[in-house]
């Protein structure tokens, strides 16, 4: 880099807050785009998500050198290593999704699938709003009384991650939006947007390769969540599921080797893989700072804990023995089970409708702010054990 670059980079005003609040909202949308560009064999995304993984190069650059340069002592320097570790986790995250989309080039074809994009229950949905009039996302959200996030805005050429309510929704603007599957289709009827729907069914291995996706999707809000709570437990969670993505990888592997596909076709699906399971090891390096019983940097406290996403447990008694997932009526309460502990085994995203419930079941699930209330209203019930304390209130004290 030349001495002109470098001046240019310590010359943006941002603070490290700043940044790595941009830099969390950049990898996760990154990854969100990366899988929809591949769903929906969308060349416009994929050149976003390149333009993400060019970001958080620099993101992780300013960074690195705003924090060293603040750096005077020992226990300064021991601290800011959870700043390190989490940027140069962040930027990992956006060069997989970047090997991902560039894996699609030659590979979206055969990821073509009927409807959007779904993490198990939870769908993701690229909307192009074709409102007359302006409108808040608030007002569409309480007409519809439904429960879903908004993850981005595209206008005029740029990205709004994680906008607030109080923004518009204009004529003309790209939206990113998740929620079960109901939510989101009123929430595209509401803002005059077309579900975009593909009729080539999906072959085994591509289904194969979104399930891949969902686990590590799991991985990164739990790791999150565990470097803000300093939980072990959630730590050793994701530490699980990284040993269960490698078993994956390696079955999945021998399924495209041995399928009847063409040989680039085999080849991109393999580097596509590959770009997953970089993933899963950038999930691994976040909660890094946890295993290692070092209190992650204040900042990171600060910036996890105005993230509109949230990650809880809660474990089945015998009342919820024999229900399944639907019967709980969580995802009309904006609630969505990201998996289910059961013992040793995980179940990544289960269907809703088939996946029957055991006392000492452990539900790891992701809500939102407006769902708070509901699920603070789960975890208190006289009859269940809470596992997982209010991790926002807690961070406030530290």
């Amino acid at each position: 880099m030349g001495d002109d670059a470098q001046q240019k980079l310590l010359a943006r005003g941002a603070s490290v807050r700043e940044l790595l609040k941009e830099a969390i909202d950049t990898a996760r949308l990154a990854m969100d785009l990366a899988f929809n560009a591949v769903v929906y064999g969308d060349d416009e995304l994929a050149r976003e998500v390149l333009k993400l993984e060019r970001k958080l190069d620099e993101l992780e650059l300013q960074i690195t050198v705003k924090t060293a340069l603040a750096v005077r002592r020992e226990d300064e320097a021991l601290m800011a290593l959870s700043l390190y570790k989490l940027a140069t986790a962040l930027n990992k995250f956006t060069d997989a999704a970047g090997d991902l989309v560039k894996a699609h080039i030659d590979f979206r074809a055969d990821l073509d699938l009927e409807g959007p994009y779904s993490n198990g229950d939870e769908v993701t949905l690229r909307l192009t709003v074709g409102l007359e009039r302006p409108l808040q996302i608030a007002d569409v959200l309480e007409r519809l009384d439904v429960i879903v996030d908004v993850v981005a805005i595209r206008r005029n050429g740029r990205w709004i991650t994680e906008p607030p309510l109080t923004e518009y929704l204009r004529k003309g603007d790209v939206v990113i939006v998740k929620g079960s599957k109901s939510a989101v289709e009123a929430f595209a009827e509401a803002v005059k947007s077309p579900v975009r729907r593909h009729l080539i069914p999906p072959t085994e291995v591509s289904v194969r390769l979104l399930e891949l996706g969902k686990t590590v999707n799991v991985m990164y809000s739990l790791a999150l969540a565990a470097l803000l709570t300093r939980a072990m437990w959630l730590a050793e969670y994701v530490v699980e599921l990284e040993e269960y993505m490698d078993e994956s990888l390696l079955d999945f592997e021998s399924k495209v080797l041995a399928s009847g596909l063409p040989k680039e076709e085999k080849g991109a699906l393999l580097f596509a893989a590959f770009a997953v399971e970089h993933m899963a090891d950038a999930a691994l390096e976040i909660i890094v700072p946890v295993l290692e019983g070092v209190e992650p940097h204040p900042l990171i406290l600060d910036v996890l804990d105005e993230t509109k996403e949230r990650i809880s447990a809660i474990e089945m008694d015998e009342t919820d023995e024999g229900l399944t997932l639907e019967d709980l009526e969580y995802d009309e309460k904006g609630v969505i089970v990201l998996a289910v502990k059961r013992g040793k085994r995980w179940f990544i995203m289960p269907p809703y409708t088939d996946f029957t419930l055991k006392k000492g079941d452990v539900l790891i699930i992701k809500y939102y702010e407006e769902s708070e209330h509901f699920v603070e209203g789960e975890e208190s019930e006289e009859d269940r054990e809470e596992i997982i304390e209010d991790t926002w209130e807690e961070a406030e004290t530290v």
